[in-house]
């Protein structure tokens, strides 16, 4: 079944400049998010690149990855996490709608993106400003064609959540569940969705494709086309079978190993053998020597004890022959 994942919501909360716990919607159509540097504009791209796996703190136009979150104001204190959530609903058929996050005058941060259509509520005061909402033709991909996943089944709601602690702790989030970050990107990888992909285009990066070589290029309409994933999915391929290769030399590395191991067990074990084999011919020589030298004294005691008897009844016999002389 053909799935196409829509960006419907957002959710942020201790990211950058938002302090309390802010909702984007993002309706059909293309918004503009319009307003001087430094108003926080390009937190909201940021938020959500962050929120799709990005681990380069300098993409984030950040030192660390620590200062993604709130470090307070005169009237607020700092904040110990980060939260930010997208809400997705998956479509069969339709168009992507972006929105355009800039100052409106091409010369800003260098961080303008486009991401999804939207209107923004500030919750934590209760106030809805609908920002300005101009609509660009021919930004978005060429009519409602269908575009076909060779994929499993996707859940109709997919929420995709990311929190970063001050103590450097990460979690991700798909859909209640705690997950790795690689589950999240496998998941949005087949429907093209990604920090990496066009689905988030930087200012700098539409100057990159303008002057990209057609090499360079080439990888974006790849993307486009779909076969990027499939190009993924055979590095990842690759590269499981090359450390299945390097696993198969180690264990015959370990087999060679074990078998010399093995031939010295076998002949420590045959001297073993031959040694007990020896030791119980030589207890039994020994029993038997002692057992002839025991038959030896009983025989030499015997002739001894007769021996003695007989200079008993000779001592007795010359005791009465010198008794009768005396008399």
């Amino acid at each position: 079944m053909p799935r196409l994942l829509k960006l419907d919501r957002m959710e942020i909360l201790g990211f950058k400049s938002f302090y309390g716990r802010t909702r984007f919607d993002f309706p059909d159509g293309i918004t503009a998010v319009v307003g001087p540097n430094g108003c926080g504009k390009s937190n909201i791209g940021d938020a959500i690149s962050w929120v799709l796996g990005e681990q380069k703190p300098s993409s984030l136009r950040s030192d660390r990855m620590e200062d993604v979150i709130f470090n307070g104001s005169q009237k607020r204190r700092p904040l110990g996490m980060a939260e930010v959530s997208l809400h997705f609903r998956n479509l069969a058929f339709g168009i992507g709608s972006g929105l355009v996050v800039g100052d409106g005058n091409g010369n800003g941060n260098g961080h303008d993106t486009v991401l999804a259509a939207a209107t923004i509520t500030e919750t934590q005061d209760g106030v809805a400003a609908p920002v300005a909402i101009p609509i660009v033709e021919g930004m978005d991909a060429p009519g409602p064609q269908p575009r076909v996943f060779a994929i499993e089944e996707i859940p109709e709601q997919v929420v995709v959540t990311r929190r970063l602690y001050r103590s450097g702790e990460s979690e991700y989030i798909l859909n209640g569940e705690r997950c790795r970050l690689k589950d999240i990107q496998d998941l949005l990888a087949r429907t093209d969705v990604g920090s990496r992909l066009y689905s988030s285009i930087e200012q700098g990066k539409i100057d990159q494709i303008l002057t990209a070589k057609p090499k360079d290029r080439r990888a974006l309409f790849e993307e486009a086309a779909g076969i990027l994933g499939y190009k993924i999915k055979r590095r990842q391929a690759e590269a499981k079978l090359e450390a299945t290769r390097a696993n198969l030399l180690r264990i015959a590395d370990i087999t060679t190993e074990v078998d010399k191991q093995i031939q010295s067990l076998k002949r420590q074990a045959a001297k073993a053998r031959r040694y007990q084999r020896l030791q119980e011919e030589l207890r039994g020589k020994r029993l038997l020597a002692v057992h002839r030298r025991v038959r030896l004294l009983d025989d030499d005691c015997q002739g001894t004890a007769a021996a003695q008897e007989d200079l008993r009844v000779r001592e007795a016999g010359a005791a009465a022959d010198l008794a009768r002389q005396e008399a």
